[in-house]
């Protein structure tokens, strides 16, 4: 088989031309569906005669035609007669060189996701990030013995000095049900979102409803909290300390912060703590942000960014993944993403000081070096001063 990159470039650009209308894609969509790749047209086959391609294509014979030469002229599609007809196939070496190619690009299976390039799919990384966290709702040990303590690799109930140093006071820690607090953070987002009675807020990834509970107090009766988590057994968890701490202005919904179960425009602020770094695609979760907040409504994140780049092994290792570290972006890229969900007055600002707080979670992998805890804030334009 031939390497596509090495075809030369005039050759390259007219095949990736011929692509460039969407006829001619719908004419290879239907060829592959009558006649899959690497086999030859028959007579039995008759929709792939030109005669009766167009049917169903809503393509004028003429214009069809068009486009079949040009198909044709750029490899990807074969044309013979049979008869008094012409039968037309797809050309599988022309299509699998154009894969070759499109392969080297970026590598076999790998893909881009808000800064980091990852190995794994999304599904992989989803899995993972559900199992770690179901262990930590039901309190057994966790599954990646390498991880020490702190974020995603909490600890129950947990450390009042590690809650001390991520910026919760003793009148916090006495607020909220203890079982609530798994030590799971690396800030304390609820204390940088300058919470009004009244409010409605949103917690991404709520876990065991700690950073819900404490907020709940600041919008008061009024108020209202949403806590959304991806996880059966944390939602269990966070509906139990909801119901035994009366929170009444509390509430917990099933579901992925990159598809919200929340209606547009409907909530003031959006806070989440360490829980944005585990989501492959970092874009869609702040653009599910922007779509429920109202105009003016703001972003009052705690999560890890990138402070240099990390060794590629390290950003494929699925367990540093759920340790918050191999999924967090540089500051550049996180206001790139911000800016393109459509957030203005963003603001990413890293705390050195953590460096050596994330060194704990994956002991003998120096994550100091490489990732910080940040407060990430943002605001959706159209509000009114």
């Amino acid at each position: 088989m031939s390497n596509y990159r090495n075809i030369d470039s005039e050759t390259k650009a007219g095949q990736l031309k011929a692509l460039g209308h969407p006829h001619r894609l719908a004419i290879l969509e239907k060829l592959a569906a009558c006649c899959p790749l690497g086999t030859e047209c028959t007579a039995d086959q008759a929709v792939a005669f030109v005669g009766r391609l167009g049917q169903g294509l809503d393509i004028a014979p003429s214009t069809l035609s068009h486009h079949l030469k040009e198909l044709a002229r750029a490899g990807l599609v074969r044309t013979t007669r049979q008869g008094q007809r012409i039968a037309c196939c797809l050309d599988p070496e022309t299509l699998r060189e154009l894969a070759d190619y499109f392969t080297g690009l970026c590598g076999p299976a790998t893909r881009f996701e808000g800064g980091n390039m990852t190995d794994h799919n999304d599904q992989d990384i989803r899995q993972a990030v559900l199992d770690r966290y179901a262990r930590a709702a039901q309190g057994t040990p966790q599954p990646l013995p390498m991880l020490g303590g702190g974020c995603c690799g909490g600890s129950e109930p947990a450390d009042p000095a590690y809650s001390a140093r991520l910026g919760y006071s003793e009148s916090d820690l006495e607020q909220a049900p203890e079982a609530a607090n798994l030590g799971l953070g690396c800030g304390n987002p609820q204390a940088i979102a300058a919470l009004q009675p009244g409010e409605v807020l949103l917690d991404l990834g709520a876990g065991g409803g700690f950073d819900c509970f404490l907020a709940a107090r600041q919008v008061g009766p009024e108020g209202r909290v949403i806590g959304v988590d991806m996880t059966p057994d944390m939602l269990a968890r966070a509906r139990k300390n909801a119901l035994e701490g009366g929170f009444d202005n509390v509430e917990f919904r099933l579901g992925e912060i990159e598809h919200l179960p929340v209606a547009d425009a409907s909530v003031d602020v959006v806070i989440s703590n360490c829980v944005i770094n585990l989501a492959p695609d970092k874009l869609a979760v702040y653009r599910e942000a922007f779509r429920v907040l109202r105009p003016g409504g703001r972003l009052a994140i705690s999560d890890t960014v990138a402070i240099s780049a990390m060794p590629e092994e390290m950003k494929q290792d699925l367990a540093l993944w759920t340790c918050c570290a191999a999924g967090a972006v540089l500051v550049e890229d996180l206001e790139r993403i911000l800016g393109k969900a459509g957030f203005e007055q963003v603001r990413v600002i890293v705390d050195s000081g953590s460096r050596d707080l994330v060194g704990q979670w994956a002991p003998g992998r120096d994550l100091g070096r490489y990732i910080a805890s940040a407060r990430i804030e943002a605001v959706k334009p159209g509000g009114t001063d």
